[in-house]
């Protein structure tokens, strides 16, 4: 079934202005249907608490919103095409918040889901897309105002980070860092935030005092090695260890010998090798 692109504007407008509306909420959503901006849709207040006075608005997230009609939700993910014109002016301005809704065409439900692009999203993202002019986002799911606020408040977080004129002028390399720093991007509201493996998070440097922003980087394991104490009948003895952690299973090999592995998400399965 046709949908209007007007329509499918305004429901996607509404579906973001409902999820951010709810009670106790520190954001407030600004963004017009009929009068927009290049590249940009609108902005989103972000305040200290659910007050939101004047003296505490923390900033303003800009937004581009985009609707589009499916048969069926994307189940975790959603993908779009973007231009580059689009992204390089998201750079010129230190970033923005990109949100894609989908609006089932046989009852006009709606999902919302979203993508950060800061300066270190950006750079990489505008080389690929090269000549071709367009490249392809994938977005995660924005499924209630908590995961919102939280995706508002990391935004204004990382770009204070990350000014387009440290990306532009970097020329260090890491071992001219004193100290490295990470931090990720995360949707999800829960434990599952302390998960570093096969996370896009981004790399900072620390130089004299001075923070950089350098990269986005992902660990696809993480590892350590090192000698542990055991006692056994009140005789400490001293064993050798190795643990590796590969996306949601673990390794600790002991002495060289006792190889135990588990699943990180499920119920710990132990298997010993003579």
């Amino acid at each position: 079934m046709y949908v209007n692109s007007n329509v499918i504007e305004g429901l996607a407008v509404t579906k973001i202005y409902n999820i951010a509306m709810q009670p106790g909420t520190t954001i407030q959503a600004n963004i017009p249907t009929n009068d927009k901006g290049v590249s940009f849709d609108g902005h989103i207040e972000v305040y200290k608490d659910h007050f939101m006075k004047v003296n505490s608005l923390l900033g303003r997230v800009p937004v581009q919103v985009k609707g589009k009609t499916v048969k069926s939700f994307s189940p975790m993910q959603a993908k779009y095409s973007v231009k580059v014109d689009d992204l390089k002016n998201y750079y010129r301005e230190g970033g923005a918040i990109f949100f894609v809704c989908e609006i089932n065409s046989s009852n006009n439900d709606v999902e919302v889901f979203a993508l950060i692009l800061l300066p270190l999203d950006l750079r990489p993202l505008i080389k690929k897309a090269g000549e071709q002019g367009t490249t392809t986002i994938y977005l995660s799911h924005i499924k209630d105002c908590k995961t919102l606020i939280l995706v508002c408040n990391k935004f204004l977080k990382e770009k204070n980070r990350q000014p387009v004129i440290y990306i532009e002028k970097n020329s260090f390399k890491l071992e001219d860092f004193e100290k490295l720093k990470v931090s990720r991007v995360s949707f999800t509201p829960s434990e599952k935030q302390f998960n570093l493996i096969n996370q896009d998070m981004y790399l900072y440097g620390l130089k004299e005092e001075v923070e950089y922003p350098i990269s986005i980087i992902n660990f696809e394991k993480i590892g350590h090695e090192g000698t542990t104490y055991i006692n056994i009948d009140g005789e400490s003895i001293p064993y050798n260890y190795e643990f590796l952690e590969v996306s949601d299973l673990t390794r600790i090999l002991l002495e060289h010998t006792f190889l135990i592995t588990f699943q990180n998400i499920k119920t710990p399965h132990i298997r010993i090798l003579l």
